[in-house]
């Protein structure tokens, strides 16, 4: 394979990958502020079980307190699954990273070959001609 063919691979693999990468950050990202906006609505307060009847104290604070903990655990849920979407995004962006890192290095080593072993036998090639 020439190094055109060769560069417009790498370019091609480059470009794909890029893409990929903007693909499921973007489906990441989305999930991400899907669930900061229901975060974000959560009331640990039930209104509707407070005004739903005439309550007594007592009955009126239990009931609230086991609201309020049925929603403190999807609170602690919904924040977990940021943190692990968060976790994957960073995963994400390091593997990309090490991807393009590979094809620089892949090519820097192309290029080394080529200057060290190709150049002098097509000099001397084209010199004794």
């Amino acid at each position: 394979m020439n190094i055109d063919a060769y560069l417009h691979q790498v370019h091609a693999a480059t470009v794909r990958l890029r893409d990929i990468v903007s693909s499921i950050n973007s489906v990441v990202e989305n999930s991400i502020n899907k669930k900061i906006d229901e975060i974000k609505k959560m009331l640990l307060f039930d209104t509707q079980l407070a005004l739903s009847r005439v309550w007594s104290v007592d009955k009126f604070v239990e009931l609230q307190i086991k609201s309020i903990d049925a929603q403190g655990r999807k609170l602690h849920e919904g924040i977990k699954e940021v943190e692990n979407a968060l976790q994957v995004l960073q995963l994400i962006k390091l593997i990309s990273g090490f991807f393009v890192l590979g094809l620089i290095m892949l090519f820097i080593d192309t290029q080394w070959t080529l200057t060290r072993y190709l150049l002098p036998i097509f000099s001397i090639l084209f010199l004794a001609q």
